[in-house]
């Protein structure tokens, strides 16, 4: 009797993440052969592999300008303004400052040529004022990178307010 099974060619193979030796049917539809065993083995064989850009720098600081302020415009055509996230505390604590230091802070300011939005900026003693909340920790680096970037373009002071 001939039987579905019967028609399809089974073959065997050496899976390449454990080294046993594995059978299966080859269908029309197939078109690459199985190089694993089991689909754990092949997850395990991904583990280790990095992708090719990792570590590597995909944009220069002039284009990461450009694709910040061309974000802000898409923002501002499909929904007619651009207005950030403000942190948890971040009232609270700009309010507090502005009663130390006397002045009135300017919230959420944009700096459209660099493509940011600070979190305040007095323009009288020329200084910006960033809250750093929890989440800041994870991003120590590019806000390093963000308050060198402010600093040289408006030639400022630079006060980190936290909220831990």
């Amino acid at each position: 009797m001939i039987t579905k099974s019967t028609l399809v060619p089974r073959v065997t193979q050496v899976c390449l993440q454990c080294q046993t030796e594995f059978t299966y049917s080859v269908f029309p539809s197939q078109k690459k052969p199985r190089k694993f065993c089991s689909r754990q083995c092949a997850n395990q064989a991904q583990i280790g592999k990095q992708s090719p850009f990792r570590g590597k720098q995909l944009h220069n600081e002039k284009s990461k300008a450009k694709l910040r302020l061309a974000a802000i415009r898409h923002v501002e055509q499909t929904r007619g303004r651009c207005s950030p996230n403000i942190g948890l505390f971040e009232r609270e604590l700009l309010d507090a400052q502005e009663k130390i230091d006397n002045c009135k802070i300017l919230r959420q300011y944009p700096l459209r040529s660099l493509g940011y939005f600070v979190d305040g900026y007095d323009p009288v003693s020329n200084t910006v004022y960033e809250v750093y909340e929890a989440w800041h920790k994870k991003t120590e680096a590019k806000d390093a990178e963000r308050q060198k970037a402010i600093q040289a373009f408006l030639n400022c002071d630079f006060k980190i307010l936290s909220s831990t």
